[in-house]
């Protein structure tokens, strides 16, 4: 756990990028047209690379979730069952290798003639968590999972933090139609078909925060980050875009999975809407992400 700590206090301290930094959060959506009419599998993705990295509940990390859902194209939502973390120890084995039970929220969508033509979006949004790192009275400094009115017998604040996480990813019935804001506080909007990309593709991603266009400043540039299984994610890296006009864009060069994100911070003694936190932490960054399929 104190490893997730860190990494979201780093990424708090330093903006960095969330693939390489602390646990991220997506959605895989796999389309299978086998046997028609189809179906789509979607589970969750949590850490670092996708498709998979680690559970909901490891020992270093674990998350939680206020929504997981399907909404239709004409914006009926059908409510997933949220994954409950594992209560069952991890079993050894004897020769050396541990085993744990674990839940990725996976649903199968069973396509028909009768639904909804159009695009589908699938999304997750996490409860929200506080990390605080403060200074013992021996100057170490210590990290724990709470907000920093909640931290007794503490000295000076070093940082304190509220992480929440939304993810979303889209699939279609039919021809694609744009889709519309799910109304998560951090959204990324396609405003290219994303279901039917092939390597070489540009696609453009519209940004919204509190339901209202964000777009970079000069003296806040935002950038849209992209990773894939088949490009930067292996090694690392990622793709950043910046965020002009409300919109950013990404020519994909190779085909595989790929996930878009962005990570906006505030400050709570700047921003009036957050002053109901103001004892609880002095920042609040929402991580937001988009999932898709590159074809070759």
């Amino acid at each position: 756990m104190k490893s997730l700590l860190q990494a979201v206090l780093g990424l708090c301290l330093c903006c960095l990028p969330v693939q390489v930094s602390a646990h991220s959060l997506w959605i895989n959506c796999v389309e299978s047209l086998s046997h028609h009419p189809g179906h789509a599998l979607i589970s969750l993705g949590y850490g670092h690379q996708v498709p998979m990295d680690d559970l909901l509940n490891s020992p270093g990390a674990k998350i939680e979730f206020l929504q997981y859902n399907v909404t239709s194209p004409n914006m009926q939502t059908h409510e997933f069952s949220l994954p409950e973390a594992s209560k069952e120890p991890p079993v050894s084995t004897k020769s050396g290798l541990k085993v744990y039970s674990g839940n990725l929220g996976v649903h199968k969508l069973a396509f028909s003639k009768d639904m909804q033509k159009g695009t589908w979006q699938v999304g997750a949004v996490s409860e929200p968590d506080y990390f605080t790192c403060y200074k013992d009275a021996r100057g170490r400094k210590k990290w724990v999972i709470k907000p920093m009115n909640a931290v007794k017998g503490k000295g000076e604040i070093v940082q304190s933090c509220l992480y929440k996480a939304m993810a979303k990813a889209c699939f279609t019935s039919g021809k694609w139609t744009d889709p519309k804001p799910l109304g998560h506080e951090v959204e990324l909007i396609p405003k290219t078909d994303i279901a039917h990309l092939r390597a070489g593709d540009v696609a453009v991603f519209e940004v919204r925060f509190m339901n209202r266009i964000y777009t970079s400043t000069e003296s806040n540039v935002v950038k849209l980050e992209a990773t894939s299984n088949t490009f930067g994610g292996p090694d690392k890296y990622y793709l950043g875009a910046s965020v002009y006009g409300g919109k950013a864009q990404f020519r994909f060069p190779t085909p595989g999975q790929w996930v878009v994100s962005i990570n906006i911070k505030q400050e709570v003694d700047k921003d009036p809407a957050l002053t109901h936190l103001k004892e609880k932490c002095k920042q609040v960054l929402y991580c937001a992400s988009i999932s898709l399929t590159v074809y070759p």
